[in-house]
């Protein structure tokens, strides 16, 4: 009955390094078949069906909305584990969207035997920023990690990269968020892959409530939080480790196991946030 449900439920969910270990693509489970073309953009892709997606999915239309209509837009694969899509505004020749991608095989058995061998797409990177936009105030501060505002275009950017996870039936998106204030704006189609993760986001989510966004990851960033765990107290590092998007039962059924549940209730219940 549960798998039924699962199955019927089951659809794709929807700046950044990862903390990752890749398999040897060679290592597969029986009956797993793995198509991987170097020559193609995460081995799957030709450039112009990039392109077409980019299109599908109105992102130059809203660039377009938004001035910037002197594109140059480049397409590369540096290395099998290095896919880069680059969008420069001509005008002033700064990169206004740069994502690098990577896919390949991923385990994590250690938090459940059904995780072995998932064909993922890594979002190893991606930068959104309006170049042109200046702050009403001289010194209004940006969120962490930022030169320039956002293009208010993540919604369209993720379902351009749900759009590359649909076509070839991978396995899951993932991120590790650099920024808390990056993990928010995942957190609608993403979960941390660590119950005990999921948790500390959502109490920090919680602490969101009473202030900024901005004030929040201001802070964290700035070592001005701290958190009680294990009967330990010390300065907080925003470092929570993988966040997924699942497009297959075996993580939908692990995400929704009572283990999953289980060690998320108690690492909530345990740990406490000052500020």
């Amino acid at each position: 009955m549960k798998k039924n449900r699962i199955k019927q439920k089951l659809k794709f969910l929807s700046e950044n390094d990862f903390l990752f270990e890749d398999l040897d693509e060679s290592v597969l489970l029986p009956g797993r078949q793995f198509f991987f073309d170097e020559k193609l953009f995460l081995g799957a892709f030709e450039n112009h069906e990039i392109k077409k997606f980019l299109k599908k999915k109105g992102v130059f239309i809203i660039l377009r909305k938004k001035g910037y209509d002197d594109l140059d837009i480049k397409i590369e694969i540096s290395t099998r584990y290095d896919n880069r899509i680059t969008i420069i505004d001509n005008k002033t020749k700064e990169k206004i969207i740069f994502m690098r991608l990577h896919r390949s095989l991923f385990s994590a058995q250690e938090l459940s035997s059904s995780l072995a061998n998932l064909d993922i797409l890594f979002i190893d990177w991606l930068l959104l920023q309006d170049v042109r936009q200046k702050s009403k105030k001289e010194k209004e501060k940006l969120y962490p990690g930022q030169k320039h505002h956002g293009l208010g275009i993540f919604l369209i950017i993720k379902r351009f990269i749900e759009s590359l996870v649909l076509d070839k039936n991978i396995n899951a998106a993932a991120s590790v968020p650099e920024y808390f204030h990056d993990a928010v704006l995942f957190a609608r189609h993403f979960k941390y892959l660590k119950p005990e993760s999921q948790a500390l986001f959502d109490l920090l989510r919680e602490e969101a409530k009473t202030r900024s966004l901005k004030e929040l990851s201001l802070l964290i960033e700035n070592k001005k939080v701290s958190l009680q765990a294990n009967h330990q107290k010390e300065a907080f590092t925003f470092n929570l480790g993988e966040m997924i998007a699942p497009n297959c039962s075996s993580l939908l059924e692990y995400f929704e196991s009572n283990e999953y549940e289980r060690r998320y209730r108690q690492t909530k219940k345990e740990a406490k946030f000052y500020i």
